[in-house]
Order: C-alpha cells, then sequence, then structure tokens
C-alpha cells in the first residue's frame, strides 16, 4: 500500500516497530505506562512527518496491497522494461498418439475424364492352323463316326443283299477289305469279319485301333453270312449279306461304325503298309498288315 493509506492506517501503531510508552499523570501523582494501540489514535491523524525515514519495512507491508499506481514513474518504468529472454528449454517428451478420428464420409464421384485418343494398331498376329476340311484326308489319329444299313423285303431263299456307306473324309491310306471289322459282343452275327480285339467298343461307344473301320450291328433280321468289303479303298465300305428264309418277308442290317485314321509316320503300319499308303496305290498294292500302335 502507499504512503498516504500508511496515514490512514489505524493499526499502525509504533514507528520503525517499536512500542511507544507515554505517561499518564493520575491522582496522587502516581504515574503509570502503557501500549498506545489503534484505539489510541483519532483516524486520519498520523501525518508523513510523524514517519520516521525507513520506517516501513515489509513487514508492515500486507501481502498483495502495493498496486502500480503507488509506486513511483521511474519504478514503473523499471517495471515494464522487458527482460531479457532466458534460455531455451529443453524439448519435452513426445505425447502418447492420439485415438483414430471417425472415417469420414466418402466424397462425391469425380466427373468422367475424356475419352483417350485411339491408341496405335497392333502388329499383326500369327496364322492360326489350318482347320479340318472335308475336302481334305482325315488327320492321322481322327476318329470319324456313321451308320451303315438296310432293311428290305425277301426276294427268295439264299437272295443276296449289300448296304453302303461312305466315308465323311477319305482315308490318309488305301484301305483293303481285311481293314473292315465286325463287333458281334451286341449282337450275335455268324461273319468271318468278327474282330472285337482292335473293335472293343460297343454300338453305343463305337471305338477302332488307327487303321479299322469297325462295325457295331444293332439289329440283324433274317440274314447270315454277313461280310464287310471296301469300296474304293479311300472312301467307302459295303456290308453284304444272305437272307435265311422268305417266310418272314423281311431282311437287313443294321450297324454304326467308327474308322481311326492311321499315323502311319509313327509306327501304328508296317513299312510297306507305310510306302503304300505314301504312294497312293491303287487294287495292284501288296498286302498291308497292321501293327498296334
Amino acid at each position: 500500500m502507499g504512503i498516504n493509506a500508511l496515514r490512514r492506517s489505524r493499526t499502525v501503531a509504533v514507528v520503525s516497530g517499536a512500542a511507544v510508552l507515554v505517561t499518564l499523570g493520575g491522582v496522587g501523582g502516581a504515574a503509570a505506562s502503557r501500549l498506545i494501540t489503534s484505539a489510541d489514535i483519532k483516524d486520519q491523524t498520523i501525518q508523513s512527518v510523524d514517519i520516521a525515514a525507513g520506517g516501513v519495512g515489509t513487514s508492515e507491508i500486507r501481502d498483495d496491497n502495493v498496486g502500480m499506481h503507488d509506486l513511483t514513474p521511474w519504478v514503473r518504468s523499471q517495471v515494464a522494461k522487458a527482460g531479457t529472454p532466458g534460455p531455451r528449454g529443453p524439448r519435452g517428451a513426445t505425447g502418447a498418439t492420439g485415438a483414430t478420428g471417425a472415417t469420414g464420409a466418402p466424397g462425391a464421384a469425380g466427373a468422367a475424364g475424356q475419352t483417350g485418343s485411339r491408341g496405335p494398331a497392333g502388329s499383326p498376329g500369327t496364322n492360326g492352323t489350318n482347320g479340318t476340311s472335308a475336302f481334305n484326308k482325315l488327320p492321322e489319329g481322327k476318329t470319324v463316326y456313321g451308320v451303315i444299313g438296310s432293311v428290305g423285303e425277301t426276294a427268295g431263299n439264299g437272295s443276296s443283299h449289300e448296304a453302303l456307306a461312305s466315308l465323311p473324309m477319305p482315308s490318309p491310306v488305301y484301305l483293303y477289305d481285311n481293314d473292315l471289322k465286325i463287333n458281334d459282343l451286341g449282337v450275335a452275327i455268324a461273319s468271318a469279319d468278327v474282330d472285337n480285339v482292335n473293335c472293343s467298343g460297343d454300338p453305343y461307344n463305337p471305338t477302332a485301333e488307327p487303321g479299322y473301320i469297325c462295325i457295331y450291328p444293332t439289329s440283324v433280321t433274317n440274314a447270315t453270312g454277313v461280310t464287310a468289303s471296301m469300296v474304293g479303298g479311300f472312301t467307302g465300305f459295303k456290308l453284304s449279306w444272305s437272307d435265311v428264309s422268305s417266310q418272314t418277308n423281311i431282311t437287313g442290317v443294321e450297324a454304326v461304325w467308327a474308322f481311326t485314321a492311321p499315323n502311319w509316320d509313327s509306327g501304328c503300319q508296317t513299312p510297306t503298309m507305310r510306302s503304300a499308303a505314301r504312294a497312293r496305290v491303287g487294287a495292284a498294292a501288296p498286302s498291308l498288315v497292321h501293327t498296334a500302335c
């Protein structure tokens, strides 16, 4: 607090912290002394002249009671001056990672980009392999299928009958009569051309070893002596039979067949057969003998 405040204070009892004793006259000349307290001082009566220089110290001033207005201009100017910044303190420790924030809402779809310019033409691709054509020979190792047969009235006891079939593609080799075989496991048949080894399938799954035409009868009616023979060597074959009795009025043979072209360049036929096939000889060709592939 300021000097004027000290003047108004009733708590200042003694200047410079000393007790002041006064002598009071009393009855009978007796004298007594006591401490002057705030009650003995009239308000607003203590003057600055009553206070000795240096008589007011920090112990006489209440904490937090001196304001800037109580200081002289020079003191205030000194307080206002900024002090020299102290050295930079050490860096604090890194704080803990905060929790992951909520996922934001998806942004709006962007506008469609402009169509890019046309790229350069690609280089030509390689030519594909030639497909199979009916104008060509049947490729080696490939199998084709078909049906053959005929049903009609009998012309008399022991009459002859025939049915012909064409290969959808020519055989790559010349075929002989002994290259046609009949499987009799599905339907019993009396024939010298039966071969259930090279023709081991059935009417529902006909098969043929390379170089053979295999015939699988599905119906034989009033027929006997069924045989198979080539027609043309490369393109077709036929079935022949005789009727048994004219009393039934019907005779016929129906069958399915399979033909697998021989791979005569990889040992499916003997050298004689391969040579004949390459030469594409006719009926005068030597007899061909099959070998296992």
